[in-house]
């Protein structure tokens, strides 16, 4: 079972782009004007940071609508997990002690319990990607969380779809 990340309506995503390259357009002209001797100081600091924070949502923005293969899959052998273009992580059902349903701040959550959480973070080559594990780990005890509400299936049908076959292992590989 393939589930992907459910994508934003065409006209969001396209306001959204629109309001960054104009908060990019608006820096850098503030940036031009302030390079003027009596516009240095504290101004024009905060002009730059601005562009260097509005530039880097405009690229992740325009990534994350471009990436197709966000989501996961659900395999014979383990779940193939990708909710961002930062993660990406495979995971044996014979590397997972539990899986835990719960409810998060209203949220339906999956959350794969792991032997060796630790190893799934090393494995991860992305800073970023490293660190959202981390926080995860912290918060949920797994570096995996699957927010359901950010995918396009129905909850109950991937929790059968997991249950099917993660308990369909023989018991001495679940132990």
């Amino acid at each position: 079972m393939k589930v992907e990340i459910k994508k934003y309506s065409s006209l969001i995503s396209s306001l959204v782009i629109i309001w960054l390259i104009y908060m990019n357009i608006q820096g850098i002209y503030k940036i031009l004007n302030g390079l003027r001797p009596h516009n240095t100081g504290i101004f024009w600091t905060l002009h730059i940071i601005s562009l260097s924070i509005f530039g880097l949502m405009l690229i992740m923005n325009v990534i994350k609508f471009a990436d197709r293969k966000a989501g996961f899959e659900i395999l014979k052998d383990g779940i193939s997990f990708r909710p961002n273009i930062f993660q990406k992580a495979k995971v044996s059902w014979n590397d997972i002690l539990i899986i835990d349903y719960r409810l998060f701040q209203k949220r339906k959550l999956i959350v794969p319990i792991l032997k060796y959480p630790e190893d799934i973070i090393s494995n991860q080559t992305n800073m970023i990607g490293k660190w959202v594990m981390k926080t995860n780990l912290k918060q949920h005890g797994s570096p995996i969380v699957m927010i359901m509400e950010n995918y396009s299936a129905n909850f109950d049908e991937v929790k059968n779809e997991i249950d099917n076959n993660f308990t369909t292992l023989p018991a001495v590989a679940q132990s």
